[in-house]
């Protein structure tokens, strides 16, 4: 992820932050040694989020990673934080 612009690079910042504090499946984000937690899966966010405006592949992703975290999905939070990021993928790559 190298090869990034300044806009993805924020992109992916902000993905991060949103899976940590507010996606959070295994309710970490009050612990600062957990920090980096869901780090591995915001490239893989941002690489949807780079491809499509579509929630439902985003949704999947989530869903998907929560299957090899082995603990239920919550769909409703799952559908909140494809939103938000889709949010700041228009905020920030219309910049």
């Amino acid at each position: 992820m190298n090869n990034l612009n300044p806009k993805e690079k924020e992109l992916l910042e902000r993905i991060d932050e949103v899976l940590f504090y507010i996606w959070d499946p295994i309710s970490v984000s009050d612990d600062v040694d957990a920090r980096d937690e869901y780090s591995d899966y915001a490239p893989k966010i941002l690489d949807i989020l780079l491809e499509t405006d579509n929630a439902e592949k985003i949704i999947e992703k989530l869903n998907e990673i929560i299957q090899i975290i082995e603990i239920k999905s919550d769909l409703e939070k799952n559908k909140k934080v494809a939103e938000i990021l889709l949010n700041y993928k228009r905020k920030i790559l219309e910049k």
